[in-house]
C-alpha cells in the first residue's frame, strides 16, 4: 500500500474560508474524476490540516500533474513509545543502490515535541548511516540516489517520514476560474499555452483550423489526447473548423504580403462566434512576441474580438516553451513535426498595411466558406467520442 501526503497551493490557502473549501472540493473532484478514468482509485483523508492518500497502485505521476497541488512526498508511518520509534518501516525506504541521505525535522510547534524529534532523528541517521555503508557493496557505476527525509511528529503517538517531497503544478483547479477557447495548432506553443490555462482554473476548449496539409489533422488529435491527461476526466473538446476553402479564397483575393493577418485575422472572428454560441468567456493563442512576422507588437492590433484575447505564453522564447513542456512530460509531443503551411508568403509583412474596410470586406466573404465546426472529445489513452 502506498501513501502520499500533498499540500494543495500557497494561493488556495491565502483564500477566504468559503473560497478555499470550494477550491479544495475542485482539486480533489478533479483528482478523483482522473483516477477514475484510469481505472484507480484510492482512499482519502484529512490529518492536521494535510492530506493523505493511500492507494495499492502508485499514483506518482497522476498526483504530480495535478492542478493545485503544491507538493507531495511519499509517507511512512511509525508509532512512538516515549523517545523511541517502534514498529518502524525505515527498511521500506531505503533504495537498493548506494544512496546518500539527509534528514530535516519539520512542522514542530509544540515544545515537548521538539526534544522527542531530535532523539528520533539521531535514532534515524544511525541506522541510515549503518544501512549506506552496507550498500556500498552494490556498486554500479551511477551516481548514488539521494534519500531527502523530512520527519515531522503530528501527534506525540505517532512519527511521519516524508520521502523525496516533490512539487506539483500548483495554480488553481479546473472550475475555479471561467471557460476559454484556445486556438490549436498542435504546435507547442499551443499546447503549452492551453496547459498554462487549466493551471489557472479554466475549462479550456480547443479549436483547430484544419487546412487539409496531410498528417496536419492527426498531429493536432494526437497533441490534444495528450493534453488531454491533464484535466478532469481526462477528456477534453476539440473544434474542428474546415479551414481550407477559406484560405484559398483569401490566398486568391488578398494582398499577398498581408495573407497572415487576414488569415489569423478570420480565425478570430470565427473562433468568436464559436465562443459565444458556447458559453466561453475569452479567447486564448499560442502566440509568442516577435517570434513570426504576424506576431510583432504592430500586427496584434490587427486581430479583433469583442472577447478577452489571452495570451499565456506572449513572454516565453522558444528554448522556454520546450523547457516546460519537457518538465510536465509533453517533450515528445514539443518535437512532433507539423507540415508547413504552404500559403505562407515568401515576405510576409511585419506590419499590415491593408486598410481597416478592405480586411474586413475579405474576412466577412470568406466566412461565409467555411462549414459549422465538429465537435470531438478526445479522451488521454482512449478513442475519440464525437458529439
Amino acid at each position: 500500500m502506498y501513501t502520499w501526503v500533498l499540500s494543495l497551493s500557497g494561493e488556495i490557502g491565502t483564500k477566504q474560508r468559503a473560497t478555499y473549501q470550494l477550491f479544495q472540493k475542485l482539486v480533489f473532484q478533479g483528482l478523483f474524476s482522473r483516477l477514475k478514468s484510469c481505472g484507480l482509485d484510492c482512499s482519502f483523508e484529512e490529518k492536521n490540516h494535510r492530506f493523505l492518500l493511500s492507494s495499492p497502485q502508485d499514483l506518482t505521476p497522476l498526483l504530480c500533474s495535478q492542478f493545485g497541488v503544491a507538493k507531495l512526498a511519499r509517507l511512512f508511518r511509525t508509532t512512538l513509545d516515549g523517545h523511541e520509534a517502534t514498529a518502524c518501516p525505515w527498511d521500506e525506504v531505503l533504495p537498493l543502490r548506494p544512496f546518500t541521505y539527509t534528514v530535516y525535522v519539520e512542522g514542530i510547534y509544540q515544545r515537548g515535541l521538539w526534544t522527542k524529534a531530535l532523539n528520533i532523528k539521531r535514532q534515524l541517521l544511525s541506522f541510515l548511516r549503518l544501512k549506506a555503508q552496507e550498500h556500498l557493496s552494490f556498486w554500479d557505476n551511477h551516481p548514488p540516489y539521494h534519500l531527502d527525509i523530512r520527519l515531522i511528529l503530528p501527534s506525540p503517538e505517532e512519527c511521519w517520514l516524508l520521502i523525496n517531497p516533490m512539487r506539483g503544478p500548483s495554480g488553481l483547479p479546473i472550475g475555479a476560474g471561467g471557460k476559454v477557447l484556445c486556438l490549436f495548432s498542435g504546435g507547442p506553443d499551443s499546447l503549452l499555452a492551453a496547459y498554462l490555462l487549466g493551471r489557472r482554473g479554466q475549462e479550456v476548449e480547443l479549436i483547430f483550423f484544419d487546412d487539409q496539409e496531410p498528417y496536419r489533422q492527426e498531429a493536432v488529435r494526437q497533441g490534444a489526447r495528450k493534453l488531454a491527461y491533464f484535466f478532469p476526466h481526462q477528456e477534453i473538446v476539440l473544434w474542428q473548423v474546415p479551414y481550407a476553402e477559406a484560405l484559398r479564397y483569401l490566398a486568391q483575393r488578398a494582398p499577398k504580403r498581408d495573407l497572415c493577418f487576414l488569415c489569423k485575422g478570420l480565425m478570430f472572428v470565427l473562433a468568436t462566434d464559436l465562443a459565444r454560441q458556447n458559453c466561453s468567456q475569452a479567447l486564448a493563442s499560442g502566440e509568442i512576441l516577435g517570434e513570426q512576422a504576424s506576431q510583432t507588437i504592430s500586427a496584434l492590433p490587427f486581430y479583433k474580438s469583442p472577447l478577452p484575447i489571452l495570451r499565456p505564453v506572449i513572454t516565453f522564447n522558444k528554448d522556454e516553451i520546450f523547457a516546460k513542456l519537457k518538465e510536465i512530460g509533453l517533450e515528445k509531443e514539443a518535437h512532433r513535426g507539423l507540415p508547413p503551411c504552404s500559403f505562407v508568403p515568401k515576405h510576409p509583412r511585419t506590419k499590415p498595411k491593408i486598410t481597416p474596410e478592405r480586411a474586413q470586406s475579405l474576412i466577412d466573404q470568406a466566412k461565409r466558406l467555411c462549414p459549422l465546426p465538429q465537435k470531438m472529445v478526445l479522451s488521454w489513452g482512449r478513442r475519440c467520442l464525437w458529439k
